[in-house]
């Protein structure tokens, strides 16, 4: 994250939200790189909205 961007985040946010956030987009890209790796797929349903799951 840029300091542009924590700066403007900091406008809105106490210290400890801005700490979730970056908790939160941690946790966020951990998972993606697991199920990346893992190499889960990704269901029709998710992809093309139109398709519910059964």
């Amino acid at each position: 994250m840029s300091d542009e961007t924590w700066q403007q985040l900091a406008t809105r946010y106490d210290q400890r939200q801005l700490l979730e956030l970056l908790t939160l987009i941690g946790t966020y890209t951990l998972v993606a790189h697991v199920v990346n790796s893992a190499g889960v797929r990704i269901d029709d349903w998710i992809t093309d909205p139109a398709v519910l799951p059964q």
